[in-house]
């Protein structure tokens, strides 16, 4: 049986999880120390993604999201299209940030109407709702 209360603390701890890890990133001295890391962060990334595939084949995109499976958007260059899932939270590293790294974008799967385009994977700030 689905548990979304359990899937989305899972998420949030996985988020939390690659947060401190970039921390301890920001603040490794060593080469070694610091491949060990981002490897380890490569993973936790990985199971992130999976996680945030797991809640989108079951119909739950996290709460932040700007944008909803099913929602009518707008490409600048692609064209008008239909979002079919979100990938996640991307992120990016800020050394103005307390952590060192900081959320840059949600990856957006959007079905173009123009069949010739067919599914393209977006950043959020380059699309605009055109309803549902």
């Amino acid at each position: 049986m689905f548990d979304e209360t359990k899937l989305r603390r899972d998420i949030d701890t996985m988020r939390e999880s690659i947060q401190l890890a970039s921390v301890e990133l920001a603040t490794a001295y060593s080469p070694d120390d610091r491949r060990a890391l981002v490897k380890h962060i490569n993973v936790l990334q990985s199971e992130l993604g999976d996680l945030l595939d797991k809640a989108e084949r079951l119909g739950t995109v996290p709460v932040d999201c700007p944008f909803a499976v099913g929602e009518t958007v707008e490409h600048a260059k692609f064209g008008p299209g239909v979002v079919t899932g979100v990938s996640g939270k991307m992120s990016g590293g800020d050394p103005t940030s307390p952590t060192g790294v900081r959320d840059t974008h949600w990856n957006i799967a959007v079905d173009r109407e123009d069949a010739n385009r067919g599914e393209t994977r977006v950043a959020h700030w380059a699309l605009k709702s055109r309803g549902s």
